[in-house]
């Protein structure tokens, strides 16, 4: 198993939506099936779904990883935590 640091973008006329994760696939899945599949689900909830998981869920970055979360075996994900988080005011 792999954990990997995902920053997806998702941009709005009003303003961009970036939200970070942790994604955790098998270890034989590459970046790039990775990203393709990230395309090739977000371009089908957009375009194709009859159900409209975004219509009812929210065109949101965890809409689309709970879609391929359950569509893909073996992924997960959870948000990005910080190891260290330092604020200095």
């Amino acid at each position: 198993m792999r954990t990997l640091n995902l920053r997806i973008n998702f941009f709005w006329d009003d303003g961009d939506d970036i939200e970070t994760f942790e994604l955790m696939v098998p270890s034989n899945v590459s970046n790039a099936e990775i990203l393709d599949a990230l395309k090739k689900e977000h371009e089908y909830l957009c375009k194709e779904d009859e159900e409209d998981v975004y219509g009812k869920t929210g065109r949101t970055p965890e809409t689309l990883l709970n879609y391929i979360c359950d569509k893909y075996y073996g992924w997960s994900w959870r948000d990005f935590q910080y190891d260290i988080d330092v604020n200095f005011n």
